[in-house]
């Protein structure tokens, strides 16, 4: 069911090229956050001053137009037309201008710091005027770097690592607040004491890796995977997990009542000490509240409880395998937590991990 308030706020952002030529003829000029629809044409306009914050102009001609001293800010600008634009003073950072036309745009004193300019065309001796700390002018998709070398690239400015490979390395302890790692693989690595407070790794892979006193405050982690990983003492505050894949996972010492997992998929993870909240648990398909309560009994075993198409999983599954301090699988392997060594079993292929406990 929709709320019609939600659809009404939507409705009056979406606005034309000459609504808003209207507006700011009026004296407007700060508008945020519009969808702009159509091919939006701005052409040879004066729009010095004009504030376009975080809207989305997609195929907009902003040919021979007068920008100086106007905010675009946080827009998405891509396939544009800046050709012969006058953009001095212009505030373009963290703007997406990919595939955009800047040839012969005058960038004196132009902001496009952290901006996307990855298959743009523009002038290298007029680009070189702007501000281009943190700007993206290729991408990384499928480019394989090192912890070392993404943490370099980061403090020079970086922040965009979308689709890198970056597989089996050693983010531990890295301070990588807002990097963005979509569709990434890093399966394998220790992101052990990582700080990735706003950080996008929305869809990316990350089967096998070890998270302890990992930061995941305010991050994007939308249609991850995580399969087979460790999160041990972690912050998971305002942290998106919609539809991200936490099976096979082992999950210790989280609060996850202020994280969205709507849709997410916890089957077969073990839980030790981890608070859900009332809503989050309701919301568990049947497979994943296999994982919510874990007791140990007096012989210091642990159980888990849930409830699968009307039956009562206890410690151990055939079909499955067991996850237990000292349970084990030929099937599926085993989460050994006392000796932090993982094994998983014939089917999946022999392999043995005892680094930090990483799962392989």
């Amino acid at each position: 069911m929709f709320d019609i308030k939600e659809v009404v706020k939507v409705v009056k952002k979406i606005k034309t090229a000459e609504e808003i030529l209207k507006a700011y003829k009026d004296g407007k000029q700060e508008s945020t956050g519009l969808i702009v629809t159509g091919t939006p044409d701005f052409s040879n306009k004066n729009l010095r001053g004009i504030k376009l914050k975080d809207c989305t102009i997609i195929n907009g001609n902003f040919k021979n137009a007068d920008l100086t001293d106007a905010d675009l800010s946080g827009s998405d600008l891509s396939n544009s037309v800046f050709a012969g634009a006058m953009l001095k003073n212009t505030n373009l950072s963290h703007t997406n201008l990919y595939s955009s036309n800047l040839k012969g745009a005058k960038f004196q004193n132009a902001n496009l710091s952290n901006s996307s300019l990855v298959d743009a065309a523009y002038d290298e001796s007029e680009i070189k005027q702007a501000n281009t700390k943190g700007a993206v002018f290729e991408s990384l998709k499928g480019k394989r770097m090192t912890a070392q070398d993404i943490k370099k690239a980061y403090i020079e400015g970086r922040k965009d690592f979308s689709g890198v490979i970056a597989t089996g390395q050693d983010f531990s302890d890295m301070k990588l607040p807002g990097i963005i790692l979509s569709k990434a693989n890093l399966g394998g690595s220790w992101l052990d004491g990582a700080d990735l407070t706003g950080a996008k790794i929305d869809s990316a892979e990350l089967t096998n890796c070890s998270f302890r006193r990992t930061t995941f405050k305010n991050t994007n982690c939308s249609g991850a995977t995580f399969f087979w990983s460790v999160f041990e003492n972690c912050i998971f505050d305002g942290a998106n997990f919609r539809k991200a894949n936490i099976t096979w996972c082992k999950i210790a010492n989280i609060d996850l009542a202020s994280a969205d997992v709507t849709d997410t998929d916890f089957s077969w993870s073990v839980m030790e000490g981890t608070e859900l909240s009332e809503t989050q648990i309701a919301s568990m398909g049947p497979e994943s509240l296999v994982t919510v309560k874990r007791d140990k009994t007096e012989g210091g075993e642990s159980t888990i409880y849930g409830q699968v198409a009307g039956g009562i999983i206890g410690r151990s599954s055939s079909t499955y395998g067991a996850i237990d301090r000292r349970a084990s699988s030929e099937s599926y392997g085993s989460i050994i937590s006392g000796e932090e060594t993982a094994y998983m079993g014939n089917t999946a292929g022999t392999t043995y991990a005892k680094k930090k406990g990483a799962y392989n």
